[in-house]
């Protein structure tokens, strides 16, 4: 049963690549289609799967809720990738609900 719900996945997978890789992409008319592909194999090329192993291991090693501690670790640690490559991330204060008082959360 294993081997078959994997096989259907596979072909699925497969059929669906197949299927997009002609596919228009929307907001991209005409050849601004492949200049898009282009651009998104050159970001894929780039990526390297033990550096987004590892970046994903370290933001789901805690639970952490709004306002937590580690939540502000996650939220630095996600701004400081984005300051590596070559961006300016901004932060503004939100207000949102959340379960916890605000005498119970550590800052």
């Amino acid at each position: 049963m294993r081997a078959q719900f994997a096989l259907l996945v596979l072909v699925t997978i497969n059929g669906v690549w197949l299927l997009a890789a002609d596919d228009p992409i929307t907001g991209f008319p005409g050849e601004q289609t492949q200049v898009q592909r282009n651009l998104e194999t050159s970001f894929d090329r780039e990526l390297d799967p033990a550096d987004l192993r590892s970046w994903m291991q370290y933001l789901s090693s805690r639970p952490h809720h709004v306002g937590s501690a580690f939540g502000r670790e996650v939220a630095t640690f996600i701004a400081d990738r984005f300051r590596e490559w070559g961006t300016t991330p901004r932060s503004r204060p939100t207000r949102c609900c959340s379960p916890l008082r605000r005498s119970d959360i550590s800052r």
